[in-house]
């Protein structure tokens, strides 16, 4: 992954976050426009690699859409992350039928694979993960009942050993396996969807999810 891109996604991961820490309507036009500089660079790049005049800044957009790759690991904090799999749905299954959880929207429901780099039991926190999108500049937290809910029905009812659920211990260098959820409107598309995560006093990474 070479240095311009990650640094896009940080640009877009850290307007997202100061975005919703100031919620004031300065604070906000201010990480629009971030995220909207974010943009430009990368069309500059792309610009810049294929060296054509011809080469419009839609163009050059399209050619270079994806920062960080789902499937790809990157580091963030105290944690090597990759993104398996992101679908979207209306119901969130429990391993109880009678514990699922619908809305009249839609979940996003994120499948990950966390690494603990550090050297001790490290756990994780719903609040260290945010979806973003980035055609609207919403931004949106992680649904606590809806992940609960999923990742007990692997650990619990399917006892697999693979999972791990907020706040339970990870070991260093073990590859454990995740489910984060959020809510949003019917009108969100998932190839706009950006995973932000921050953790451990780091500056934040974005994923693209799709």
């Amino acid at each position: 992954m070479n240095k311009n891109r990650l640094i896009i996604a940080g640009a877009i991961a850290v307007s997202f976050i100061f975005g919703l820490a100031v919620g004031d309507t300065t604070a906000t036009n201010r990480a629009n426009k971030a995220v909207d500089a974010s943009v430009a660079i990368k069309v500059a790049n792309v610009q810049a690699k294929t060296e054509t005049a011809t080469t419009t800044p839609e163009v050059a957009k399209e050619n270079n859409e994806v920062s960080i790759k789902v499937g790809e690991e990157h580091t963030s904090g105290s944690w090597n992350i990759k993104i398996l799999d992101a679908q979207e749905t209306t119901t969130v299954k429990s391993g109880n039928s009678s514990d699922n959880i619908t809305t009249k929207e839609k979940f996003i429901v994120l499948k990950l694979q966390m690494k603990n780099i550090t050297e001790a039991p490290v756990q994780y926190a719903p609040t260290e993960f945010m979806l973003g999108d980035m055609n609207s500049k919403s931004r949106y937290n992680s649904n606590l009942d809806a992940l609960q809910e999923m990742n007990s029905n692997e650990i619990i009812y399917k006892s697999n050993g693979e999972f791990i659920g907020v706040y339970d211990d990870i070991s260093p260098n073990m590859p454990k396996q995740t489910y984060i959820v959020f809510e949003v409107p019917k009108s969100f598309n998932i190839k706009d969807g950006i995973l932000i995560n921050e953790n451990s006093g780091a500056d934040p990474v974005g994923f693209y999810i799709k």
